[in-house]
């Protein structure tokens, strides 16, 4: 046959593979046929044991929902309203006794299987769920004492790995593209846990094939350039121009390659890319420092009609964060004169931003994702850093009766913003609570085992439509489980964990906690205990490394490294096995 291309390249990423077996935990009567239930919402298949006459046609339809009689399933939630078809396999039986058969070639998002065809009632040893992915490996671990606050991080960590299908996507059903917002805001979660070294190559990769390649976004006044990447790095569909939040993963992908796996090569090989997208935003987009376009903080509670933080906010500070991104990664390839000019856009960006955002006599930029991404990206004024996480908590607490109403990019740093500043009781309130809108109520109330696209409250006696039950995008604040209950923190000027912080939240109300991640200097662990309130962490720094350990809650007297008082609250520890006690 004629070679359907002149350019064969190597797969560099890491193949497909059956990682895990999901066995089915009931089996339903249907109005037609039985539903399988595996309890747990997963991507890949279903492998069947059969034994029917010969030309028996076993049809299998999947999906993530039931309707509300639970007598058929309900694939709204996998985007039949946009692709017009239910996820359906059709094996057709030999009849020469028990027959084993799975798909290969194709995959699905789905916890319910609705199969007809079969002549009697099956049992559960017929059926095998199998979750496939991009068989990365597993490099981060937490556990603590509290089940709840473990079912958040499996919740999330089982949602990434069900959209890691060769690139990272929005959900494995409806959709499977790849939105560049999505992965900025899971990247630093999913980095924790996952060796994604290879398949944040391959994301920039692709989204340098997309460059150019779309038409200016209808919402936006920016023209179309040249330069500018689509909102989808790959997929069937670009959905036009990136738009300047969703655009910020150009940079930001290398730069958290580079920060969490020490990865110069991906920053080498965008470079040309990420320079170009500066560039554009530069001349055509932002405008004294402020950038008025952009989705803004996607999938609040309730949905985006719910959305109470102006897209230019958003925008601006990621704006921002490329831009010091930037500088750093100019620094590391010798580039000092380009490196002094991202600075002083970045010192311009900051003194607009708070110009335009911040009220200073509230001490708030207006709203909780406000004053928690502000803080995230560095934005603040160090003076009123702590004001403005008081304002926040304030916001939590008082003004929203307690309830988060933050969209991507707030939820993504508001547990460690506010454990960082003070406010952990307002962390451990909003891990408790099960009522509308929280964690607690998409977990415990409803059962869900993935992230949805948005918290949203209906009547389960009612029909739930369109909305996925399986975005990781919403598995970015996951980042904190390692980050703050576990202190473990890179150090952004010495990339790869050369040099990293130590910086834990003891959580009230955890008796212990224990955190890991395989850097690429080797594992660092993280162990604290509180009993009867004295702490003891234990620590382990890989070697030709070095910790700082920062407890800013505590005094220098309170603490006791290796049995000897230190002399300050915060302190350098070398490689090697390390207790620290606290009273």
């Amino acid at each position: 046959m004629k070679a359907p291309t002149t350019n064969l390249i190597e797969q560099e990423l890491e193949p497909m593979r059956k990682v895990r077996k999901v066995n089915p935990i009931g089996i339903l009567p249907a109005e037609k046929g039985w539903i399988i239930d595996l309890g747990q919402n997963i991507t890949g298949w279903l492998e069947i044991q059969v034994k029917e006459k010969e030309g028996t046609a076993i049809k299998m339809r999947f999906s993530e929902h039931l309707m509300p009689n639970k007598q058929n399933i309900d694939p709204a939630s996998t985007g039949i309203h946009v692709v017009g078809n239910t996820q359906t396999d059709i094996y057709i039986c030999k009849g020469d006794g028990e027959e084993s058969w799975e798909p290969r070639f194709t995959y699905h998002g789905f916890r319910y299987v609705q199969i007809e065809g079969l002549t009697k009632k099956p049992s559960l040893e017929q059926f095998t769920g199998w979750l496939v992915r991009t068989d990365v490996k597993r490099i981060g671990s937490f556990e603590c004492s509290n089940e709840q606050i473990n079912n958040f991080y499996n919740v999330s960590m089982w949602t990434i790995e069900d959209n890691l299908q060769g690139l990272l996507s929005d959900c494995p059903h409806r959709e499977r593209c790849a939105w560049m917002g999505d992965a900025y805001v899971v990247a630093e979660a999913a980095s924790f846990n996952f060796d994604l070294k290879k398949l944040w190559q391959k994301t920039s990769d692709d989204t340098k094939t997309v460059v150019g390649k779309a038409k200016a976004h209808f919402k936006d006044p920016f023209p179309y350039d040249s330069r500018a990447p689509a909102n989808i790095s790959v997929g069937k569909r670009l959905c036009l121009q990136a738009r300047p939040d969703w655009g910020a993963a150009t940079v930001m992908i290398p730069y958290f390659s580079f920060i969490y796996y020490g990865d110069t090569a991906i920053v080498k090989k965008s470079w040309k890319m990420m320079e170009g997208w500066m560039a554009y935003l530069d001349e055509k987009v932002q405008e004294d420092g402020i950038i008025n376009g952009g989705f803004g903080d996607w999938c609040p509670p309730g949905g985006n009609s719910n959305m109470d933080t102006p897209p230019a906010l958003t925008s601006t500070a990621l704006y921002y964060q490329t831009l010091v991104a930037m500088k750093k990664m100019a620094l590391v390839f010798n580039k000092e004169t380009l490196a002094k000019t991202y600075e002083q856009k970045a010192i311009l960006v900051k003194n607009a931003f708070n110009a335009k955002f911040l009220n200073k006599e509230t001490n708030s930029y207006g709203s909780q994702t406000g004053n928690a991404f502000a803080l995230y990206s560095g934005l603040v004024p160090k003076k009123k850093a702590q004001l403005v996480a008081d304002n926040l908590a304030q916001l939590i607490m008082e003004k929203n009766n307690g309830f988060y109403t933050t969209g991507i990019f707030g939820h993504r740093p508001l547990y460690t913003v506010l454990n960082d500043y003070g406010h952990s009781n307002v962390t451990k309130h909003l891990w408790n609570i099960t009522d509308f809108p929280s964690l607690g109520f998409v977990t415990h109330t409803h059962g869900l085992t993935t992230w949805p696209e948005h918290i949203a409250n209906w009547n389960k006696q009612e029909r739930y439509y369109r909305n996925s039950f399986n975005h990781p995008m919403n598995s970015g604040f996951a980042a904190s489980f390692h980050e703050s209950l576990g202190g473990i923190r890179p150090d952004e000027n010495y990339p790869g964990f050369k040099k990293f912080f130590l910086k834990p939240t003891f959580l009230e109300g955890l008796e212990w906690c224990e955190v890991s991640h395989k850097s690429p200097k080797g594992e660092i662990k993280s162990y604290w205990k509180n009993k009867k309130g004295t702490i003891t962490w234990s620590i382990t720094i890989p070697a030709n490394t070095t910790a700082l350990v920062q407890l800013p809650m505590y005094t220098s007297k309170q603490i006791r490294l290796n049995k000897r008082q230190v002399k300050n609250n915060t302190f350098k520890l070398t490689s090697g096995e390390h207790l620290i006690t606290i009273k």
